[in-house]
């Protein structure tokens, strides 16, 4: 090694040496595993055992995260090495203390998307990244605020004396120019390694390898060959691939995010931001992982039902519960759903019925038949590769989440398995098919099926027939009037597309089964409910016909004119 190099990382000892002993505060260090963050720990690590035991007073926490949705193999190494840096640091004596955090059951990625059916962000989305806070951000921030809160009170004078932590940012200036400005948005200074932290006005954050060089910190880490908490470089390397691109770890809400994208080796399998070619999940399977094709496969399916009209819920979960509010407080007043209230409470009913008036496309969740599927799928790859990939905790607490929307499926009859998709059908937000983006073969109906139901009644009632058939068709709610009638009625506009339905007159069956039972053999799926909403249906196609039969006679009327002569004549 240089002398200029030599230097550079001595001076950068000697300043973690100094912040050490500068006072009681501990240090907090952000760790992944990867190049910058191994380094930095590398040299704090060395640095402490330079300094006399009965100086090494100070905790030094290493906060790791698990996402739970990384490759088996990253898992797998992160783990180990957590472990490694705990037994070192008790063996060396070592005031080192790794955490390895996860997020929550109900912020998982598999049990918001499997469970809860909320969809994948899409890719290139900078709004929609629910992903990030909940796996990365979320639980990292609550292990800061478990260690800030067991800091005890100072009343210190000084620079530094609002922090209670210091945070030791494994960040390079070049890195990136991405990664450049967040650390320059922050800085106390251009020369400076110390900087603000986005959330907590309590913690000082230290940048050690800022201006460390990419050529200098493989040098270092190279010349080295085993990491001082025992892991060796070639292993480093061999998880992160050649270019030892490493997902970062969040900490807070401005920073970069660099998961799963730009080629990197590590990341969640899952992201979507990387789209269906995912950079990482095929380097892998270039390098040898070729059982990652399945995982590649099942993201893949996961992207493309993403859009699929078919999956996804008519409404979001809280206009569905507002219209469940609505029908409590109503009671479900039966009298407005009433079609021939004449005279006075026509008009009443005509002006103040529950009208489905909503004119967009705005899906909602995955349906529990997408999730079922999904999960299937997943559980079949997890038993083919026998890797890791969803924990059995997560499966249960997937059923649970399913049962609490009235859908009960027992462990016993999850079935691994893989599903054969058609292709996507897609609509855009006026309710007009896609065509650009369906990609199946099969053709599209729309089937209209009349209801004297009010719109929140309607919606109870389709989520009913759902829960009792296990099956979902998707809807549009819309509604119809007439005004010179004073009538008026929701309807359901269904989507059909499978390869057992060919005509219109096919779909409106399939429409008709799924209320009545197949063959109309009244089944155990169907209800006094179903069978009067297929009466009503009946009734009311009955009654718009006859509408517009008058209007069709009253239009002709309108147009026989009786001449001087006393003859008929017809307008055109």
């Amino acid at each position: 090694m240089s002398f200029t190099m030599y230097d550079l990382f001595s001076e950068i000892r000697e300043e973690i040496r100094e912040l050490y002993l500068k006072d009681g505060k501990e240090f907090t260090i952000m760790f992944s595993g990867g190049k910058d963050s191994s380094l930095m720990l590398t040299l704090v690590w060395e640095t402490l055992l330079t300094i006399p035991e009965e100086l090494r007073q100070k905790k030094v926490h290493v906060i790791c995260g698990d996402t739970l949705a990384e490759t088996p193999t990253m898992t797998s190494y992160v783990e180990r090495t957590i472990e490694q840096i705990n037994i070192q640091a008790e063996l060396q004596n070592l005031p080192i203390e790794a955490h390895l955090v996860r997020p929550k059951m109900v912020n998982r990625f598999f049990y918001k998307v499997l469970g809860k059916g909320t969809p994948p962000p899409p890719a290139n989305s900078k709004q929609f990244r629910w992903c990030t806070g909940h796996l990365k951000q979320t639980p990292t921030q609550d292990m800061i605020k478990d260690i800030l809160s067991a800091q005890p009170l100072r009343f210190e004078a000084g620079e530094d004396s609002p922090y209670d932590v210091y945070m030791l940012l494994g960040v390079r200036l070049s890195e990136s120019i991405s990664r450049s400005a967040s650390i320059k948005k922050f800085e106390k200074g251009a020369d400076s390694k110390f900087a603000h932290h986005s959330t907590y006005d309590n913690i000082l954050c230290y940048h050690p390898i800022k201006f460390v060089t990419a050529d200098e910190l493989w040098m270092y880490l190279m010349d080295l060959e085993t990491l001082p908490y025992g892991v060796s470089v070639q292993e480093l390397a061999a998880q992160y691939g050649e270019s030892f691109l490493e997902c970062g770890l969040q900490h807070n809400e401005q920073q970069d995010s660099s998961c799963g994208i730009a080629g990197s080796r590590s990341g969640c399998w899952v992201c979507p931001l990387a789209k269906a070619h995912d950079p990482m999940l095929a380097g892998l399977i270039e390098e040898g992982y070729d059982h990652y094709q399945y995982l590649l496969d099942w993201k893949k399916f996961m992207l493309r039902i993403r859009n699929d009209i078919r999956y996804r819920l008519p409404l979001r979960r809280q206009v569905f519960n507002k219209h469940m509010k609505i029908l409590n407080l109503l009671e479900q007043e039966k009298e407005q759903t009433n079609l021939f209230m004449f005279s006075e409470d026509q008009d009443f009913h005509y002006e103040s019925y529950d009208r489905a008036n909503s004119t967009s496309y705005e899906p909602g969740a995955f349906t529990v038949t997408a999730r079922r599927i999904l999960l299937e799928y997943l559980l079949y790859i997890q038993e083919l590769t026998q890797e890791k990939l969803i924990g059995e905790d997560e499966v249960l607490a997937i059923l649970g989440a399913w049962e609490q929307e009235g859908f009960f499926v027992s462990r016993d009859e999850l079935v691994p398995q893989m599903f054969l998709y058609d292709g996507p059908v897609e609509f855009s937000k006026d309710r007009q098919l896609n065509s650009k983006a369906t990609r199946n073969p099969n053709p599209v109906f729309q089937i209209p099926f009349f209801m004297k139901m009010g719109e929140s009644e309607l919606i109870e009632f389709l989520k009913e027939r759902e829960i009792l058939t296990g099956e979902f068709i998707h809807y549009f709610p819309d509604f119809e009037e007439h005004d010179e009638s004073k009538v008026v009625y929701n309807k359901a506009t269904f989507i059909v597309c499978n390869e057992n339905v060919s005509s219109e007159a096919e779909a409106l069956e399939y429409v008709t089964n799924y209320f009545l039972g197949q063959g109309y053999g009244i089944d155990s799926t169907s209800n006094e409910r179903s069978i009067k909403a297929t009466a009503d249906f009946l009734l009311i196609a009955a009654i718009r016909d006859a509408i517009e039969y008058r209007k069709e006679q009253q239009k002709f009327f309108a147009e026989v004119e009786i001449t001087d002569a006393g003859q008929l004549m017809l307008s055109f």
